[in-house]
């Protein structure tokens, strides 16, 4: 009986995915595609910055942010290329240095088939497991075999911070598996998409942005909070 075994990893920054696909212009044959930069999403949380829509506003805390687009939208359907647990090091206003871990998914946005990256913070990391639990179940061979639907939830809990006991609200990342898996057309473009981009999550120094300037320590941690042991 074959293993059924769910091609999503959480691979070391050592791992290299397969590069397959060159750039398909005339006269660029022999540049590889991954050098393409592929754009990044982002979950908007209070105080994100960098978060300026098309229309010259700012994306409301919760929704998915589209750095190429400029827009911003309250769900995300897409299929899910590759994940890879990413490690990043900055250096905050006070000159500290801060470690912070997140989880880079590399995805295919449904509305217009287009790649992109999207990090999930610690926060999120018991939602994503719950994903990787939901292909299981369905016994996926491959992590794009289903669509993903992506929301936010709004989370709330009252700390004590340098300015007293205050209410910390974040915003973490849901994700439900669709029932009805893609077609064996669909299928083989997101694979030929997964062959072509897969390295993308590989250049972890151009990982998004530089973070925000530093909050409260208590909220942080918050942020930092998961019961799955990476």
């Amino acid at each position: 009986m074959a293993d059924n075994k769910v091609a999503v990893k959480l691979e070391s920054s050592k791992e290299v995915a397969p590069i397959k696909s060159a750039v398909s212009i005339r006269g660029l044959e022999e540049i590889p595609s991954n050098i393409i930069p592929v754009p990044f999403y982002k979950l908007v949380q209070p105080g994100s910055t960098n978060i300026t829509l098309a229309d010259g506003t700012d994306a409301s805390p919760g929704t998915i942010f589209m750095m190429d687009s400029g827009d911003a939208q309250d769900t995300l359907k897409f299929a899910l290329l590759r994940a890879k647990r990413l490690n990043r090091e900055f250096t905050n206003d006070q000159g500290e240095l801060v470690r912070t871990t997140t989880i880079g998914i590399l995805g295919i946005n449904i509305a217009n088939f287009t790649p992109f990256i999207l990090n999930v913070p610690v926060s999120s990391f018991s939602n994503f497991g719950r994903l990787i639990k939901q292909l299981k179940d369905k016994k996926a061979e491959f992590a794009w075999k289903f669509p993903i639907m992506a929301t936010s939830e709004k989370q709330e809990q009252l700390k004590q911070t340098t300015r007293g006991q205050q209410m910390v609200k974040y915003f973490t990342l849901n994700f439900q598996v669709g029932t009805k898996p893609f077609s064996e057309d669909e299928a083989s473009l997101l694979s030929d998409a997964y062959e072509e981009f897969a390295s993308s999550l590989d250049r972890t120094g151009e990982m998004e942005e530089t973070p925000p300037a530093r909050k409260d320590k208590e909220e942080e941690n918050e942020e930092e909070k998961s019961d799955v042991p990476f």
